[in-house]
């Protein structure tokens, strides 16, 4: 009987291995599937931040080259809030800058919009103005590329 009985327990514990086996399979398996994932999120990130990093560079060149109107330098800044909304903040310091970018693009178009419209400035005050305005965002996108 002692025989049967350590054949018994011998299954028993094999039975129980093996379903702890299969579940740490299934685990691991559901966490290869959930880093894939994050890899994929990652991957989704790293183009956006790729796309919104390319337009300040086009818009850096267009500024250093003279070739920024103040309506394409209010088009191209425009642009880069809408690439700055899309791309999406997952921790906090990813949320604090993408906060601070839109905070600072939307100041360069305010502060674009009110000298264009200002009647009080002749044609040339508004180009020397623009002008200045345009070398504080130049400064900006180049501090923001290092």
């Amino acid at each position: 009987m002692t025989l049967q009985r350590s054949l018994l327990v011998a299954g028993c514990l094999a039975a129980a291995s093996g379903c702890a086996v299969m579940n740490m399979k299934q685990e691991n398996e559901q966490r290869e599937v959930r880093v894939q994932a994050k890899e994929q999120q990652l991957q989704q990130l790293q183009r956006e931040e790729a796309a919104l990093n390319a337009d300040k560079r086009r818009l850096l060149s267009e500024i250093q080259e003279g070739h920024a109107d103040a309506d394409r330098l209010e088009a191209r800044l425009s642009g880069l809030r809408q690439e700055n909304a899309k791309l999406k903040a997952e921790t906090e310091r990813q949320k604090s800058q993408k906060q601070a970018l839109d905070k600072r693009l939307k100041k360069y178009q305010q502060e674009l919009s009110a000298l264009r419209s200002d009647k009080s400035l002749s044609d040339q005050q508004k180009r020397k103005e623009i002008d200045e305005l345009k070398e504080q965002i130049r400064l900006y996108l180049m501090m923001e590329l290092r």
